[in-house]
């Protein structure tokens, strides 16, 4: 599942994972674009359709809609791989847009720091109806688990504008890879900790993404309360080998 160096490896390498994640979000991508482009189409024809043939169907826009689409970010402060921001917030939100058609998503991406850490990720996203399409968009994304510090980004106006969103919080475990006994590299693995930690925290929280650097492993954690998860799991930080000389940071 995933591995640090000196860590024992028993599961698929991360690099082969990422590649596998980048090529289906790719794929779901173009999926959902043209599942929208294909909808919004089939809409228009059968309005034209209906205005022929009964003489007495209207087309117009409902009074708030945007007649121009405005440009907006989601950007969401989870560290998570492509094809887990897809699953967790991207098809869900694209779903609910297709049916109300507030706004439509346009593509979405990751920030990631020099040393290649994930910082957040975020969605590009076209607002056909700002009045409806804001409050709405920050509301799924909060209940979906958007961590606290996330916003909506968009301009109007020349004003530039940000709404704030998310309820969850964060924590980064950060796994030294290099400095501890060899022995400890030997015998422990990793995904015990990955699991041990899910398990521990039970339904008040859970890893959702995870970053192997050159000296250490990241592990990501979102629930309820960071303080909370970080009392959780302190005992089981403390006794485990492969968790001595961790860091634990409040990320959200």
């Amino acid at each position: 599942m995933i591995t640090a160096p000196g860590f024992f490896v028993r599961h698929v390498s991360l690099a082969s994972l990422a590649s596998r994640q980048a090529d289906e979000w790719d794929r779901r991508l173009s999926g959902v674009s043209v599942a929208m482009r294909r909808r919004r189409e089939r809409h228009l024809n059968e309005s034209i359709a209906e205005t022929v043939g009964m003489h007495s169907v209207e087309l117009s826009l409902a009074p708030e809609t945007t007649m121009q689409p405005i440009s907006a970010y989601a950007q969401l402060n989870a560290r998570i791989m492509p094809l887990d921001r897809g699953e967790r917030y991207e098809d869900p939100l694209a779903e609910a847009l297709a049916e109300n058609g507030f706004a439509a998503i346009t593509g979405g991406g990751t920030m990631q720091s020099k040393e290649g850490e994930i910082e957040y990720c975020g969605i590009d996203l076209d607002l056909f109806d700002v009045p409806k399409g804001v409050p709405f968009i920050c509301d799924f994304l909060t209940h979906r688990g958007a961590p606290r510090g996330s916003k909506l980004q968009y301009e109007t106006d020349g004003q530039k504008i940000e709404v704030p969103f998310g309820m969850a919080e964060g924590l980064a475990i950060y796994l030294n890879g290099t400095d501890l006994p060899d022995e400890v590299y030997r015998v422990c693995d990793v995904n015990d900790v990955y699991d041990e930690i899910n398990r521990l925290l039970g339904d008040r929280g859970a890893i959702q993404g995870h970053w192997q650097g050159p000296r250490v492993t990241a592990l990501y954690l979102y629930g309820n309360s960071a303080d909370e998860m970080r009392s959780l799991i302190a005992g089981y930080l403390a006794e485990y080998p492969l968790c001595q000389r961790a860091r634990v940071v409040t990320i959200a």
